[in-house]
């Protein structure tokens, strides 16, 4: 089974990419269990998602404004937090998002679950 840590640098890989590479997201969706929650935040708003349409809003962003992309996106951990409960971590996982011009840091909350050799996230808030 893959540990937590590994679990994290899959995810922030995953979600990064380099100028004129494409959003991964595929390999993103197998982070997820089929029914995730998504909560993002919009102030002190916090607006529940599925998977597909957070994929969808980022792809749409990526397609429509190019030029916030030249530089590509990364997204890297710069620490966590995991309590570990049974097959299920509560993660906070504190990271620095660039792209174009914008470098701007936060935390995700997220709930992991042990699913057979794999880890899923269950719930995810940003």
């Amino acid at each position: 089974m893959m540990d937590i840590d590994a679990f994290l640098r899959t995810f922030y890989e995953t979600i990064s990419f380099q100028c004129g590479e494409k959003f991964k997201s595929h390999a993103f969706r197998r982070l997820f269990l089929p029914n995730a929650s998504l909560l993002e935040a919009h102030g002190s708003v916090f607006v529940q998602k599925d998977i597909a349409d957070h994929i969808a809003e980022f792809e749409d962003a990526v397609e429509h404004f190019p030029q916030l992309f030249t530089k590509g996106f990364q997204e890297i951990e710069l620490s966590h937090e995991a309590i570990k409960s049974g097959g299920v971590w509560l993660v906070s996982s504190v990271y620095r998002k660039t792209y174009g011009e914008v470098s701007e840091t936060g935390v995700n909350s997220m709930i992991v679950a042990a699913r057979g050799d794999a880890l899923q996230i269950a719930s995810l808030v940003l």
